[in-house]
């Protein structure tokens, strides 16, 4: 619950602990909302409650409180359309169908051109398919799960100190700069109106790292306190202990920790427990929804619309089958049916809300049965190459033909339960199966799951527990081992596994994406680094590197880049074909040819090592731009700069020199001077120390290191000297400074 006092304006959340009468005022509201997100929606079991996050998810984005991208907005309109309306229909849907829909803020008619475009693409897709779609779109989001407090930085600019599931995050300008993950933070604290994040000491640290931010006031630090309290607490804990919570997080003495009621992982073993009572979840039309239907050329297609989206659903988790320990259990798929037929179907289906009883299994081969959202580009082949597309939709791809790989199985007699199931694999056309696992020693789970392979149409998810693979128990192999048991299998692969099983991923290994597994691979078990490396040979050596690199897209086709294209900013670009997209690029405030300058910010995540780096990306100064390059580097803080060009090559210019000779001044812009103070060169690179100021008296000490041993085109020639720089580099950047500008 969350309540709102319309008089002040403010909203907190109720205390399950204390009496409610105590926490009311006159005039109160009560609102119902999702506390803690869940990191991986696909893993809420109740459909219901994946409603529930939808419909919350959609209002913030309506009125704010979300930011997004214009495409992304776009597409998850389309699917909230389709969970709503259904399959598009030519004769049911005039063109104006969606204007009586409030889908994106400041909603146009090009707006709702799109989002019909999509809706035509989900055709087959439940309710249920297009809402898991929407939340595995809406998870990827900056803001996604976030709980966000007003703050302000040591220099007195406006931030955002946001507390998510994995940490704390801050945000400037609607665009995360800084992540702290929980397991880089060692205390939270609060005095007066300061709030204080102390982070880890690396080992070759000598000092402790705390960083301050100011707030409002005493009471919202104290607010920003107990909501990184409480939702630590919530991710991090096996179970709710205050006293270990209260010293871990470094309470103040006096003030006492929130009491988390209950742990995301008891909430995760308490809904696998429970998911055999097999609660129903009954959608009706909306009045909206029959005022749209009323137009309809024909009451047949009127009754197959209300039967489309007022179904009688189960839980997807336990579809009905003959056998109670089969949950997973495929269907023959049905005859084609007749159009005279379908109004009875129809009529039937209705009934069913009346009376309910069990209905009928979709075919797992059918496309609706690919609940996962990351797999709809897949699908699409193109991913949101469609939003401009005139192709008609009934040029889509033909369903697929049933597969002869899907069997029905029960689990053996030492493993019955309704906990355990059995899903029998072949391998595809390539000879994969299409899974990947993480984890060994009793701990073997699904990590990932293909689209459009065996194990995609078998329905696995991510989380389940792998028991046994072809009758041998993985419960004393490693993670290795079980790797090659698969990749063994030739034929059928039988998995008995638990679904969606509650596992600790600290001290888990997860199996990377090119999977290919060094020889005497076992010694490296506890070194995940060094057992990397040798994967990154391997797949160098095969050269399916390579072949991932030049799959890779060379831009992100939903991101827009317009502002890199007005006839105002084309000249401040170096080069033309490389641009910065809207969403990240930066902004300048005082620029001298306005706010364009052709740089993005990047955060890079360190994968199993829950640590961010921040860049900024841009390319070398044109003699035009020295002044808006300069700006930048006053704007953003940053105190090291790394080059990595020359001026000239072969004759080419590839930057222009923005500093002076030593002891030289440069005016760079008619509020900044940047002033050489020293210049070293170690061969293979240029250190040079330059101070900037300012004309109201501030200043600051820039490092630039220029690397000028790599060839345009090319790669270092010394791969030592290289190592050396990127050593350099990491040791002059501490944590909580501000991002280093390379170009």
């Amino acid at each position: 619950m969350i309540m709102n006092f319309i008089l002040t304006h403010f909203q907190r959340w109720l205390d399950a602990s204390k009496s409610v009468k105590k926490q009311l005022s006159s005039n109160a509201q009560f609102w119902l909302a999702v506390r803690f997100y869940p990191p991986e929606p696909s893993r809420l079991a109740e459909e219901f409650t994946r409603y529930l996050l939808c419909l919350q998810l959609r209002k913030f984005l309506l009125d704010g409180r979300m930011q997004a991208p214009k495409n992304t907005m776009l597409l998850l309109a389309s699917f909230t359309v389709q969970a709503e309306l259904g399959d598009y229909n030519v004769s049911e849907h005039p063109p104006n169908y969606l204007s009586e829909l409030r889908l994106v803020p400041k909603q146009t008619a090009e707006d709702e051109r799109k989002i019909s475009e999509l809706h035509k693409l989900h055709r087959n897709q439940s309710p249920a398919d297009a809402e898991a779609n929407f939340l595995e779109h809406a998870k990827r989001l900056d803001c996604y799960g976030v709980e966000s407090h007003p703050a302000k930085d040591c220099s007195g600019k406006d931030i955002s100190i946001g507390v998510t599931s994995i940490g704390i995050v801050v945000f400037q300008n609607n665009i995360r700069i800084n992540t702290f993950s929980w397991g880089k933070i060692v205390k939270i604290s609060f005095k007066r109106k300061q709030f204080f994040i102390q982070l880890k000491r690396e080992p070759s640290e000598s000092y402790d790292t705390v960083l301050g931010f100011n707030m409002r006031s005493g009471r919202s630090a104290k607010a920003l306190w107990r909501c990184s309290v409480e939702r630590h607490g919530f991710f991090r804990l096996r179970a709710p202990k205050r006293r270990p919570l209260l010293s871990a997080l470094g309470a103040l003495a006096g003030i006492g920790a929130p009491r988390v009621p209950r742990t995301e992982s008891q909430a995760l073993e308490d809904a696998r427990r429970s998911r055999s009572g097999n609660r129903t979840f009954v959608r009706r039309s909306s009045s909206r929804h029959r005022s749209l239907s009323s137009s309809a050329a024909s009451p047949g297609l009127s009754a197959l619309r209300t039967a489309r989206v007022t179904t009688h659903r189960d839980p997807p988790r336990a579809p009905p089958g003959p056998s109670p320990q089969s949950v997973r259990s495929v269907t023959s798929p049905p005859p084609a049916t007749p159009p005279a037929r379908r109004l009875d179907q129809a009529r039937s289906l209705v009934s069913d809300v009346i009376a309910p009883r069990d209905p009928p299994s979709r075919a797992a081969w059918t496309k609706p049965a690919v609940s996962e959202g990351d797999f709809l580009e897949a699908r699409l082949r193109v991913p949101l190459t469609y939003v401009d597309d005139t192709s008609s939709a009934s040029e889509a791809e033909p369903e697929p033909s049933p597969p002869d790989y899907l069997e029905r199985a029960s689990p053996p007699d030492y493993l019955q339960g309704p906990e355990y199931m059995v899903v029998r694999l072949r391998a595809g056309p390539d000879g994969k199966f299409g899974l990947n696992v993480r984890g060994g020693r009793g701990a073997a789970v699904v990590s990932r799951v293909a689209p459009q392979e065996p194990s995609a149409t078998h329905s696995l998810t991510e989380g389940d527990q792998i028991i046994s693979i072809n009758g041998v128990s993985v419960m004393d192999l490693t993670h290795e081992q079980v790797v090659m048991l698969i990749r063994n299998t030739v034929g059928v692969l039988t998995l008995v596994i638990k679904p969606n099983a509650v596992y600790d991923t600290e001290d888990t290994t997860e199996e990377p994406t090119a999977c290919f597994v060094p020889l005497g691979a076992e010694q490296y078990e506890g070194d995940p680094t060094e057992q990397s490396m040798l994967l990154l040979g391997d797949c160098l050596a095969s050269g399916a590197a390579l072949r991932q690199f030049d799959a890779l897209p060379r831009r992100l086709l939903d991101e827009p880049i317009t502002a890199s294209r007005l006839p105002a900013n084309v000249p401040a670009n170096r080069y033309r074909d490389i641009a910065p997209y809207d969403k990240t690029r930066v902004i300048l405030k005082n620029g001298s040819h306005g706010d364009y300058i052709n740089a993005s910010y990047i955060n890079m995540e360190i994968p199993n090592s829950d640590q961010v780096l921040t860049y900024i990306a841009t390319q070398g100064p044109l003699p035009s731009t020295i002044g808006d390059f300069w700006q930048m580097v006053w704007e953003s803080e940053s105190n090291l700069i790394v080059m990595l060009t020359v001026l000239t090559e072969l004759g080419r210019a590839k930057c222009a020199q923005y500093w002076a000779r030593v002891g030289g001044d440069l005016r760079a812009t008619s509020d900044l001077t940047a002033t050489t103070a020293s210049e070293q060169n170690h061969g293979h690179y240029v250190r040079r120390q330059i101070t900037l100021k300012h004309t109201d008296g501030a200043s600051r000490v820039v490092t630039q290191l220029q690397y000028t041993a790599w060839p345009d085109h090319g790669v270092p020639d010394d791969r030592a000297a290289f190592v050396r720089f990127t050593q350099l580099c990491t040791r002059l950047r501490r944590p909580g400074t501000p991002c280093i500008l390379r170009h």
